[in-house]
């Protein structure tokens, strides 16, 4: 039975590294969240993520080598920016935010814009890269009342996807981290009313 297991993955390998498979799609998670060093109170909601990245398919996760061929796919089979910016919903959850399903015209927004998401490998290992620029507006229009860019930069030198969920992984710790300070908490509440 080894024996079997040790030629199909060999076949596996093969197959991935002679060009024949164009896509192989990897599950885009995370582990379970850590605890906040804060946790806040308040109410916002999230506008859909946007994908800035310079891909034809919003489920591209990466690809192998550097022209990216196969392909790596999210075995979600919908956009990756979607797939983040539920990742950042657990997060503001996690803090303890609710989040609107139906905001007002002063709910403060979420909006985030990815950047990068890629997951690649070589004969060096696997490398996965994911960087966010993440903006809170009040009722969704005019000047950000917070921003932050989160960037992750994670690898693995055995499995691919591993590099992918530690970059996931170290993503939303930096996001809960963010979350739980002060300056956000703020921003949340909105500006105070003069006296």
């Amino acid at each position: 039975m080894k024996a079997l297991s040790w030629i199909a993955s060999l076949a596996a390998i093969a197959l991935l590294t002679s060009g024949c498979v164009s896509a192989v799609p990897f599950a885009v998670k995370h582990d379970r969240l850590q605890n906040p060093p804060a946790t806040r109170e308040g109410a916002l909601a999230i506008k859909p993520f946007i994908d800035t990245r310079s891909v034809t398919n919003a489920t591209q996760i990466g690809g192998k080598w550097q022209k990216a061929k196969p392909v790596y796919l999210a075995k979600q089979n919908c956009p990756v920016a979607g797939i983040v910016q539920d990742g950042f919903r657990e997060s503001l959850e996690k803090v303890g935010y609710r989040i609107e399903t139906s905001p007002t015209a002063t709910t403060p927004v979420l909006e985030g814009e990815l950047s990068e998401f890629w997951l690649t490998d070589d004969w060096g290992g696997a490398i996965c890269k994911i960087t966010v620029m993440a903006r809170l507006r009040q009722g969704g229009q005019g000047t950000p009342l917070w921003e932050h860019r989160f960037h992750s930069e994670e690898d693995d030198w055995v499995i691919i996807p591993n590099a992918m969920t530690a970059a996931m992984n170290t993503l939303l710790k930096l996001a809960i981290e963010e979350f739980s300070k002060a300056q956000f908490a703020e921003a949340v509440a909105g500006p105070k009313p003069p006296r």
